[in-house]
């Protein structure tokens, strides 16, 4: 498509409320890519290495995004991303607690009885390496420092910062 034809095309569609394929193609590599130029060689089959139709695509780029339609798609893309980001965060979040808590109650130890079956021996074998990556994942979820170092033979997590330290002995049941 030449720029006359894309000029046009963007004159037009100021007139109305509605966006073309290519604008909503565009609006939605924008917001996935993040950076507008790439986008729209992307969608407007520009080649970006081009150092001529790069300069094209950053112009023409910047022109469509300052069409209202677009504008207000793109923002409209960027808040659905946003909630898709907090659903997913949650659903992680959930995920790692049940991983914590199935890690602290632990999974029955087995041994081999005389009959050649495996029965409990009545120990619980706690996952303390699950626990910790567990713990990891909701502290940076909740944006918490990171820097835990493995269980100890004992079973209790050692952290390197008193926030995650008391973080962890809150959700491990650690005295």
């Amino acid at each position: 498509m030449e720029v006359e034809q894309i000029m046009e095309d963007l004159e037009e569609l100021k007139k109305t409320n509605k966006l073309t394929p290519r604008q909503e193609m565009f609006c939605q590599e924008y917001v996935t890519m993040g950076v507008a130029s790439r986008a729209y060689a992307k969608v407007y089959n520009f080649n970006y290495q081009d150092p001529k139709d790069n300069l094209k695509c950053r112009v023409q780029a910047s022109q469509l995004l300052t069409n209202p339609n677009v504008k207000s798609r793109v923002e409209e893309l960027r808040e659905q991303a946003r909630q898709q980001s907090i659903i997913d965060r949650q659903m992680l979040l959930d995920a790692s607690m049940e991983i914590l808590l199935d890690a602290r109650k632990g999974t029955p130890e087995m041994k081999m009885n005389r009959d050649g079956k495996f029965v409990p021996t009545g120990n619980m074998i706690q996952d303390h390496k699950g626990a910790n990556e567990a713990i990891k994942n909701i502290m940076r979820m909740l944006g918490l420092d990171t820097q835990i170092v493995n269980a100890n033979v004992e079973g209790k997590a050692d952290i390197n910062i008193a926030t995650a330290k008391d973080f962890a002995k809150e959700l491990m049941g650690d005295d």
